[in-house]
């Protein structure tokens, strides 16, 4: 699946990776194990399947995109959440997809979950999937330093808790996504 999603999208298949590669070892930290592990990892890997049901114009547009643009987006978690629930093997992932841009404080969507409404997968994969946004070049801006996209990360309305982890742990964390590109190469 990852596969074909790489094949129309390489930037975002190689996010996923990259999110799904930091959201292992936050997972690992805060002593997630097995089949628990497990599926954060393949829901990380799937948190933006969703984004194949998003026109490409919007996708790969260069600047800002318009408000009209941004529902269009955010619609990818919903999306995603669909496309797996037709996979009986893959519906476990379904929470940990579609509840990835939930906010601690409720400003996310699709729901507004705040704090412990929103389930522990779902808040990992935000916060790798916000790191490492954050520090990759993209369209519409410039990839921050790694100890930048910290900085932002602590105003922003994720779990401080994650946070304080990736932070912590921020030179073993760029070791594994070093690692990734050089398995790459």
């Amino acid at each position: 699946m990852i596969y074909l999603f790489e094949v129309g999208d390489p930037y975002t298949g190689a996010h996923s990776r990259r999110v799904a590669m930091i959201a292992k070892f936050l997972g690992g930290k805060l002593q997630l194990r097995g089949k628990t592990l497990d599926r954060l990892v393949k829901s990380a890997l799937l948190h933006d399947i969703g984004k194949v049901a998003i026109p490409c114009s919007i996708l790969d547009k260069k600047g800002t995109l318009s408000v009209s643009e941004m529902e269009v987006v955010k619609r990818h978690p919903v999306e995603g959440a669909k496309i797996l629930s037709k996979f009986p093997h893959f519906s476990h992932l379904v929470p940990g997809v579609l509840l990835h841009h939930e906010r601690m404080d409720g400003s996310g969507y699709p729901y507004g979950l705040k704090d412990g409404e929103i389930p522990v997968e779902a808040r990992i994969i935000a916060v790798a999937d916000v790191f490492e946004a954050l520090i990759s070049e993209r369209p519409y801006r410039s990839a921050l330093t790694p100890g930048e996209a910290i900085t932002l990360m602590k105003s922003l309305p994720l779990d401080r808790e994650i946070v304080e982890i990736l932070e912590r742990h921020l030179d073993a964390v760029l070791e594994l996504l070093n690692r990734l590109v050089d398995q790459r190469l």
